[in-house]
């Protein structure tokens, strides 16, 4: 009796373990919370992502609304995905960022970025990435997320050149596998993570005199 009510206990105590593991990306979205007048929009959407691996997701956008979009990823991205997004009505692409610059380099707005944040020296604060839509007629937007592979230091595996022979063929024909530059490999890592497409709104503005 004693195995089975501490058996019961084990599945008790590990079954909100689990739902909070697949909770993650939900709960990183109720973290954020619209300033007014901008609203939540329900649109707005958090998954578990992928390094090496891209994504898609269409947001629609209504003529008489203000959009603001940003990005939130896991920091085992590193910042390290490509943003794209088209409209669907037009074809044209109104975004085409890098997740962040290049090494030493900073942000000099918070809509050169997709997750690399810009300092405003003038407020003196760091400021996330954000992108505006005011829509002229109903249209989608796709997004299109492109997560990055990571790279492992190459230290950490080597690969010299070599000859792969295959029997059946003549000696003459075989060919050498090449190696990098270096005779190292570059190997790649897979880590999960979540990403974020987050969607605030407001009813736009008339001009009045």
């Amino acid at each position: 009796m004693k195995n089975v009510i501490k058996f019961l206990l084990v599945v008790l105590v590990s079954l909100p373990l689990g739902l909070q593991a697949q909770n993650t990306c939900a709960d990183q979205m109720k973290m954020r919370k619209p300033v007014a007048p901008y609203r939540y929009n329900t649109a707005s959407k958090s998954a578990m992502c992928q390094t090496g691996r891209k994504y898609e997701f269409v947001l629609p956008i209504s003529k008489g609304m203000d959009y603001r979009i940003q990005f939130f990823a896991s920091t085992v991205f590193n910042n390290n995905i490509d943003v794209k997004i088209i409209d669907m009505s037009t074809g044209e692409v109104v975004v085409n960022v890098p997740g962040k610059l290049s090494e030493g380099n900073e942000p000099v707005s918070p809509q050169q970025t997709a997750l690399q944040e810009f300092m405003d020296t003038k407020k003196n604060k760091y400021i996330h990435p954000f992108f505006d839509f005011s829509p002229v007629s109903s249209t989608s937007l796709k997004i299109m997320l492109d997560v990055k592979e990571v790279e492992k230091p190459q230290e950490q595996v080597q690969e010299y050149s070599y000859t792969d022979y295959d029997y059946e063929q003549p000696r003459q024909q075989q060919q050498q596998q090449p190696a990098d530059d270096e005779g190292f490999a570059v190997p790649v890592e897979k880590n999960k993570g979540c990403v974020t497409v987050y969607v605030i709104d407001r009813e736009t503005e008339e001009d009045t005199f």
